[in-house]
């Protein structure tokens, strides 16, 4: 333990957000120390650790290899640390400053409305950070977000616990003078101009492989980069825009968009929420009861 000694354990949460954030302005938000204070603990760990840790790659920073090992032990470590030195009151939202991470995607952020009305409420020095990692189990897995939210299969892990939030229904938004709202047929839909979003790696989406099974081809005048902006250019082209009706049913009216059903059957999604166990930690109980009262049908 004498090796202990010799190091400034102050060091640890700002290695952890570092190592999480990677960057230096991130970080030194995420601990609220100035960016700075920030830099100087990192010229520190790198002449400890003999590694750069974060290296510029064009306009962003990226992790070394070295860092890229150092990510989740210590991420374990400052939890541990902070398990071992919290009071034994519990854990006070009303009081907490800590910040509940969020991952999922675009697509999934609406139905998050509940439960930041809630945290807002509840716990107002608390913060809220919705990120939108490539792989969002493996974000929570790893400590990078304490709840995740996405469309998919329940998956079986030790670690982590999934439910199903929602079961949501599909909806065709049509402008109001559209064909559609008076002909909801396929050959309607098939005729008529369609938005799209485009996808992780332009893989194909539920409603894209459906019409090809039924062998339905239609014509895309446009494609978004995400669902508000393919909610505007199916106004704006006069479109229909295939989706989620529950996350977007609110929003598309203020579009002058019309929520229609589909000409054909399309299977529920399910929208999954994955956390971590262990559920020891009073703040993690916490994140349990949140989930399970505003996430859910």
């Amino acid at each position: 333990m004498h090796e202990l000694s010799a190091l400034d354990l102050n060091l640890l949460p700002a290695l952890d957000a570092l190592l999480q954030r990677g960057s230096v302005t991130a970080a030194a938000s995420e601990i609220g120390r100035t960016q700075s204070a920030t830099s100087h603990a990192l010229n520190r760990l790198r002449h400890h650790f003999g590694d750069a840790l974060l290296v510029r790659d064009g306009w962003q920073m990226r992790l070394t290899p070295f860092a890229e090992t150092l990510k989740q032990p210590v991420r374990d470590a400052v939890e541990r640390a902070a398990d071992a030195f919290r009071r034994p009151d519990g854990f006070d939202p009303t009081k907490s400053t800590r910040t509940v991470r969020i991952a999922t995607r675009d697509i999934c952020t609406p139905l998050l409305q509940g439960l930041v009305a809630h945290v807002a409420r509840t716990a107002p020095l608390m913060r809220i950070d919705v990120i939108s990692p490539d792989d969002i189990r493996t974000a929570v897995l790893n400590g990078q977000a304490d709840i995740g939210l996405r469309f998919g299969d329940l998956s079986e892990n030790a670690v982590l616990a999934e439910r199903i939030a929602y079961h949501l229904d599909w909806s065709v938004f049509a402008p109001t003078r559209h064909a559609y709202t008076s002909d909801p047929s396929k050959t309607c839909w098939t005729n008529a101009n369609h938005v799209l979003v485009s996808g992780p790696g332009d893989r194909k989406g539920p409603i894209e492989k459906l019409a090809q099974r039924l062998r339905l081809r239609r014509k895309i005048v446009a494609v978004a980069p995400n669902f508000m902006a393919g909610l505007a250019m199916a106004r704006d082209c006069n479109a229909l825009f295939t989706t989620l009706r529950r996350p977007f049913e609110g929003i598309a009216k203020s579009f002058g968009l019309i929520a229609q059903t589909p000409p054909f059957t399309v299977p529920k999604a399910s929208a999954i929420v994955t956390l971590r166990e262990p559920f020891s930690d009073p703040f993690r109980q916490w994140i349990v009861e949140v989930t399970d009262s505003h996430l859910a049908d």
